[in-house]
Formats: structure tokens, sequence, C-alpha cells
């Protein structure tokens, strides 16, 4: 239903966002005493048909059966940790993806390019993310990729014969934030960011949902 997934769309940005303010004030993420975050989080499961709001603290089951959701430690917060680890669980490429799927499956792909000239120019790169009926997007620099590329394959252990490379440097007499530049280095992230989702273990690593500011990585993204 439209009405249903519109509901669970704004629940997400409103927890991804609660989240993320917590992130930035260093408080511990298992700390969910947050009334912003656990109100974020009740309703994220009430969207989701998961739960039913109740008191501060408490967990309880209805005529329906339904749990709480406003737990800091009880099981409706449990519930809300568990389908933010089912949420983009599991890598599809592009042209195998479909939003039929449901969001246990996403996509992703670098589909843009812009240079940013705030201070010294620089090239941002969009990733535009899909799971199931949500989308969302982040800006990441090519200094961003290679950051994310040497975390997952050295905590992985990926062989070097099978960690993707990414498109080299730009030499020193070229301009790298040239159009043309831009948009060859555009092609050759998105080629490299989709065969390393596509390596097992690699969707499920922290530092690859950061990156990806998927909901619940603590990262809101652009």
């Amino acid at each position: 239903m439209p009405g249903a997934s519109l509901k669970v769309g704004l629940a997400l940005t409103s927890y991804r966002a609660a989240s993320a303010t917590l992130r930035r004030r260093s408080i511990s993420n298992n700390c969910m005493h947050s009334p912003s975050l656990r109100q974020a989080k009740a309703a994220l499961l009430k969207a989701r048909g998961i739960g039913s709001s109740s008191s501060c603290g408490s967990s309880s089951r209805g005529s329906g059966g339904t749990i709480s959701a406003t737990g800091a430690d009880g099981a409706g917060g449990n519930d809300v940790e568990r389908y933010l680890q089912r949420f983009a669980e599991v890598f599809f490429a592009p042209t195998a993806w479909s939003s039929r799927f449901g969001e246990k499956f996403f996509t992703a792909a670098v589909m843009g390019a812009e240079i940013v000239k705030d201070g010294p120019k620089v090239a941002m790169y969009r990733i535009i993310c899909r799971c199931g009926t949500q989308e969302w997007s982040v800006k990441r620099r090519y200094s961003e990729f290679a950051v994310l590329f040497e975390t997952v394959v050295s905590a992985l252990r990926i062989a070097l014969s099978e960690a993707p490379a990414l498109p080299p440097k730009t030499p020193l007499w070229q301009d790298k934030n040239a159009p043309q530049v831009v948009q060859e280095r555009r092609v050759g992230l998105n080629a490299a960011l989709v065969a390393l989702l596509s390596l097992p273990g690699v969707v499920q690593h922290t530092a690859t949902r950061v990156f990806l500011a998927i909901p619940g990585s603590g990262n809101s993204g652009c």
C-alpha cells in the first residue's frame, strides 16, 4: 500500500536522523534513553506493524499480541534492531534488483558526480541506494571510496586477486576535475563498488553500511 510505504519511509528517516544525532554527540548507540530516538523507534515499529507504543521502559502484549516499541532495553527495542539488521541485508547489482524483492534486498550505484567549489574544488560522487520501496542518496569523495575499499578488504582478508580495483588516480599533469575525467572516474567507481558489494561479508561490515548511510548505521548521508 502506498500509504504504508510512505509511513515506513518517514519513520526510517526519523530514526536515522535521531541515531546520527546521538553519534555526533558521542553518546553510545547502546544507550537508548534519548526521547527522540525512543520515539523514532516506536514510530518505526508502528509503521512496520511490529508493535504498539506503551509507557516508557515497559514491554507488554496487548489484545492483538503486539510488542511494545518504547522500552529502552525491552522486546520492542530488540525488534527494531532486528528489523534494521535485516534491512538491506543482501545486495543485488542494479540490473538484477527489483523493488518487489522486499526490504531485505537492496542495490546501489554511482549515478552522478558534481564539483563542489566550497574551498578547494573537489568531485563528489552521488550514490543512489534502493531497498524495497525506499530510496536514498549519499555523496562521497574518491578518497572515501579508497578508505572503504582498504578497510573492508583488510578486515575481511579478501585476496588481492579477488578485490576489485578502484580507477587509478589522475596524473599530476591532468585536471582531475575536468568533466570527462570525472565522468570516466564515476563509471569506474560504480563498477568497483558493485563488484565489492557482491563479495561475501562486505554488505554486513559496519564500514560499508556507514559509507552507504544504510538506516541504523548512524550515518545520515547527504
